[in-house]
């Protein structure tokens, strides 16, 4: 076997190198000594690529596997994780002479996930932002009853 190569503007023709006391590359017993060493050597790492890469497909299938049917929906790293979607709760600011104003939320927030807590995040900062507030109520759609949340100022 021959291998020619062009490098500039020449060709340059190379011949594969025969190991040593032998006439042809794939003799029968060519092999040396090390190599047989190097294959006990390379099952080990076999192996231990083997078990990783097992163990690492257990893990990917299991996580999801106990997130989707035992953990509060939704659930990170379940296949179900941005599948919900809920109307978000109706928000109302109290202002400090006792008028209520509805605020529309889709100026506050950018994305309306039903795993975004927004009755946790959004009345502090509705407190912080919107001048003149002293409370904030939510209702949600499915609910009766109001909540109030107590702007700390």
């Amino acid at each position: 076997m021959v291998f020619h190569f062009v490098i500039g503007n020449k060709l340059i023709e190379m011949k594969p190198a025969l190991p040593p006391n032998t006439g042809t590359p794939a003799a029968p017993g060519s092999m040396p000594n090390r190599s047989l060493r190097q294959g006990r050597g390379s099952a080990w790492v076999q192996v231990a690529a083997t078990t990783f890469f097992i163990g690492f497909l257990i893990i990917q299938l299991i996580t999801p596997i106990v997130q989707l049917f035992w953990a509060p929906r939704p659930a990170r790293f379940g296949w179900q994780m941005f599948s919900l979607s809920s109307p978000p709760p109706n928000f109302a600011v109290v202002l400090d002479d006792g008028t209520s104003k509805p605020i529309a939320i889709e100026s506050f927030v950018t994305s309306l996930r039903a795993e975004v807590p927004l009755t946790q995040f959004l009345p502090p900062h509705l407190c912080r932002v919107v001048p003149h507030v002293v409370a904030v109520r939510y209702k949600f759609r499915a609910a009766s009853q109001t909540n109030i949340y107590l702007c700390s100022k």
